[in-house]
């Protein structure tokens, strides 16, 4: 299952609020499901660290940024959420 949406915005605006992690609270499906989530922001706002009942714990990094808007980010999973944890590829 998958889901996608259509947004009226810029590239660089995307990939801005990608690049910024302290933005994600506003957009990511998975902490605003899971507003009472604990979370803690790296210092240079690159990353973040959760943990919650719903989507367990885990890290989440940019790492590095190449041509042609691709951010590369690291996504560790350290603890499954109530439901156990589902991996698809």
């Amino acid at each position: 299952m998958s889901r996608s949406i259509t947004v009226q915005v810029t590239t660089d605006s995307v990939v801005a609020a990608i690049r910024e992690c302290k933005t994600w609270r506003q957009w990511s499906p998975w902490l605003i499901a899971e507003p009472d989530c604990l979370l803690n922001d790296e210092e240079d706002g690159s990353g973040y660290d959760w943990e919650g009942q719903v989507f367990g714990a885990g890290k989440v990094r940019l790492l590095a940024e190449a041509p042609a808007e691709q951010l590369y980010l690291d996504l560790t999973l350290l603890k499954p959420g109530e439901n156990g944890l589902d991996v698809n590829w």
